[in-house]
């Protein structure tokens, strides 16, 4: 498993740590690797303790360019937990679940914010209701155990990347936007 992101409240990953310990208490095997940084760092190592999987889980740090292309790569599974934090905080639609896709790896995330414009459920991924580490856990466990399933989802969201996240093509749009803007179409 793997995610990406700030070691900040909305990420998160309390709940996906959560969701770590229900996979290890029913014997399911897996390794989660947190790559990122902040604030929530110390609290969220200390939680790996007390739930039992400070074994299971590895603290990356920041990783940039080819660093993180291999922690994409070595992934089998992308998750990020995103819920609202107690400020009223949320991801809109975090890049790194584009990255995730664009890597051709498979991604849970939850039905937050923009996410299900990106993540459309069974199709390009699979979204949970945010803090529920429950369902984030078995999402996960389904993604782990169907290969058939992971190879679906990659390619629709490969799919999905290219048609609607390609550079070019997003560069082309706003172009004739900005021609249209100025009457000159």
């Amino acid at each position: 498993l793997l995610s990406v992101g700030r070691l900040v409240p909305k990420k998160g990953v309390p709940v996906l740590m959560e969701a770590c310990s229900i996979l290890r208490r029913e014997g399911h095997p897996f390794e989660c690797r947190l790559v990122g940084h902040g604030p929530l760092e110390p609290y969220l190592r200390a939680l790996a303790g007390r739930l039992g999987i400070a074994d299971r889980v590895t603290f990356d740090g920041v990783l940039t360019g080819a660093d993180l292309a291999r922690a994409y790569a070595g992934a089998d599974v992308f998750v990020l937990a995103c819920v609202e934090s107690m400020h009223g905080e949320t991801d809109t639609l975090p890049v790194v679940l584009t990255e995730a896709m664009a890597s051709g790896i498979p991604v849970v995330s939850t039905r937050i914010a923009a996410i299900p414009e990106l993540v459309e459920q069974g199709c390009t991924g699979l979204l949970v209701e945010p803090g529920n580490a429950t369902e984030l856990a078995a999402a996960i466990k389904r993604m782990l155990d169907n290969v058939a399933l992971r190879k679906t989802l990659v390619a629709g969201a490969l799919g999905k990347v290219r048609r609607d996240y390609d550079v070019r093509r997003t560069a082309a749009q706003l172009y004739e936007c900005m021609l249209h803007a100025e009457g000159r179409e």
